[in-house]
């Protein structure tokens, strides 16, 4: 089976062939779904945009890593791939912890979005089942802050709708769903600054004491042109 890769970001979908426990596009010698006792795949998830199912992928190198497979509810074109990719790349050269993921083509011509694992189908999950603005911890949320602001930083709208919270939080946080990232534009730094402040105030809805040194985190951890817009909006918001 012939799979074609965009240039990747993660882990087993690596652009540095020198990074440890990398594997390249190149090395990818199939992909397969699961099956339950009865042949049918076996799904673990549903989203507005795809299905989730369970499966493999094989290296050539003999390694076979479980991962979940997202199978898009409308066929994405070549161009969409292109940019569900854009998206993952610039995530990654912004330092955000994203999981390991990809987009390939199988050999039927459809694209599907390849990642690791979590939840209730990997032990020591870093993932919970709540949504993000339900942080529970003061760490978790100058961890998540720290994250948000990454995503800023790539001009991709940060939202709460693609985070969960997490457990280990010495890994942090992790965007798992790019759908909404990869069908929209990317935004000025200005609007990025706005949508942060926004995110602080309702993740602290109930530790309103917490926004000053959030913010803060948010402008350490922004680049040049965020920062300013943050700091004016910190400044019309006093």
């Amino acid at each position: 089976m012939r799979h074609n890769f965009f240039k990747a970001a993660m882990s087993f979908f690596a652009k540095k062939t020198s990074a440890p426990n990398w594997k390249t596009s190149q090395q990818v010698t199939r992909v397969s779904f699961s099956k339950d006792n009865e042949g049918r795949p076996v799904k673990i998830g549903g989203f507005r945009y795809g299905l989730v199912y369970v499966g493999r992928v094989h290296f050539s190198d003999g390694a076979i890593k479980r991962v979940a497979i997202k199978r898009f509810k409308e066929p994405i074109s070549g161009e969409q791939a292109k940019k569900y990719q854009k998206v993952i790349n610039a995530f990654f050269n912004a330092g955000v912890k994203i999981p390991k993921t990809g987009i390939v083509k199988l050999e039927t011509g459809e694209w599907v979005q390849i990642s690791q694992l979590f939840g209730s189908t990997q032990k020591r999950s870093k993932l919970v089942p709540h949504s993000f603005g339900r942080v529970d911890s003061a760490e978790g949320r100058r961890q998540a802050v720290t994250e948000l602001t990454k995503v800023a930083n790539t001009g991709y709208a940060p939202s709460y709708d693609i985070y969960e919270p997490f457990k280990d939080q010495e890994k942090g946080i992790l965007p798992f769903d790019l759908d909404i990232p990869s069908r929209m534009k990317r935004n000025s730094p200005a609007i990025q600054a706005t949508r942060i402040m926004n995110l602080i105030a309702r993740m602290c809805r109930h530790h309103p004491e917490e926004i000053p040194g959030l913010a803060k985190i948010a402008i350490e951890t922004a680049n040049f042109r965020l920062k300013r817009h943050l700091k004016k909006t910190m400044k019309r918001g006093r």
